[in-house]
């Protein structure tokens, strides 16, 4: 894994998982137009979509001489979270691609039902990690990702910060995030 990183790539499953990454993003220090993703096709399948570009994303930033971070965001959903990054390294090795490993510059971040879950703990709500979430009735606004953002970044930087109502898909990805610093 690159110590810092010129630019990053975005592969998400929905318009949420953006906005929590690029806010993120931000607050690190990278530019915004450093930070670029193809977004899911409306109507399909965002884990789907999820899987097919991955196997591409890792073959061009494996290819690349370029200090690129790849961030992958996708639901655990029924699974559990270490299921769904095996699943992962599944869709890789079945297109002849090694799995992920520390050397290479992918961070997969696996909320288990949605990522607003996230954003409602960096709020201050304690909410089971197994708790469906109707995007409707608790939809996040642009600011609020912001605050998310700025409070799960916070939490990155120093663990006694991280309260005992965090989900545990969220704190075992703190590590993993706490990496991401633009050169």
């Amino acid at each position: 894994m690159a110590e810092c990183f010129t630019d990053a790539y975005l592969l998400c499953e929905d318009q949420a998982h953006e906005r929590f990454a690029r806010a993120f993003l931000r607050k690190a220090g990278f530019d915004a137009r450093r930070i670029r993703n193809s977004p899911p096709v409306p109507g399909g399948s965002g884990e789907k979509f999820v899987r097919d570009r991955l196997v591409q994303e890792v073959r061009d930033l494996r290819r690349s001489h370029v200090r690129r971070a790849l961030v992958v965001l996708i639901d655990a959903d029924r699974f559990l979270v270490l299921d769904r990054l095996r699943q992962l390294n599944e869709v890789l090795s079945a297109k002849g691609e090694a799995p992920l490993d520390g050397r290479d510059n992918v961070i997969v971040l696996v909320p288990k039902w949605c990522i607003e879950t996230w954003a409602l703990v960096a709020k201050g709500e304690s909410i089971a990690e197994s708790t469906r979430i109707d995007r409707k009735s608790k939809s996040i606004d642009p600011k609020e990702w912001l605050t998310a953002a700025d409070t799960v970044f916070d939490w990155c930087r120093d663990e006694s910060k991280v309260p005992a109502h965090c989900v545990p898909s969220l704190r075992s990805s703190l590590p993993k995030l706490g990496t991401l610093r633009p050169c």
